[in-house]
């Protein structure tokens, strides 16, 4: 889908680890269709020791109507969102794509 943006808000770390400075999120992370790397989480020298894991936003469940006219329930998060401009040509079939996550372990310039 040409000129679609997903967009990732509302970041939370977090962690089990106990006395340990937490690495910082990206506030919103907007993802480049390109294939250009975003940064997602960064830590400080001395920083972000141990698991982390970086959640966007709550779940919440709501109602929605399917394509048979039934109520069904929907568990969404809105801090995960797919832009896709209105002049953009769309079919009604399946879309799919693939996020590749890169982990990096580069010490600070």
């Amino acid at each position: 889908l040409t000129g679609s943006v997903i967009t990732l808000t509302s970041p939370a770390v977090k962690s089990n680890a106990i006395g340990v400075t937490a690495p910082v999120a990206e506030s919103t992370i907007t993802l480049d269709a390109a294939g250009a790397e975003s940064v997602v989480m960064t830590a400080a020298n001395q920083t972000g020791a141990g698991t982390w894991v970086n959640a966007w936003g709550s779940v919440e469940t709501v109602t929605e109507i399917d394509k048979d006219g039934q109520e069904v329930q929907a568990d969404v998060t809105k801090a995960v969102a797919l832009s896709v401009p209105g002049s953009t040509p769309k079919d009604a079939v399946s879309y799919t794509t693939t996020l590749t996550w890169v982990l990096s372990d580069t010490p600070g310039t």
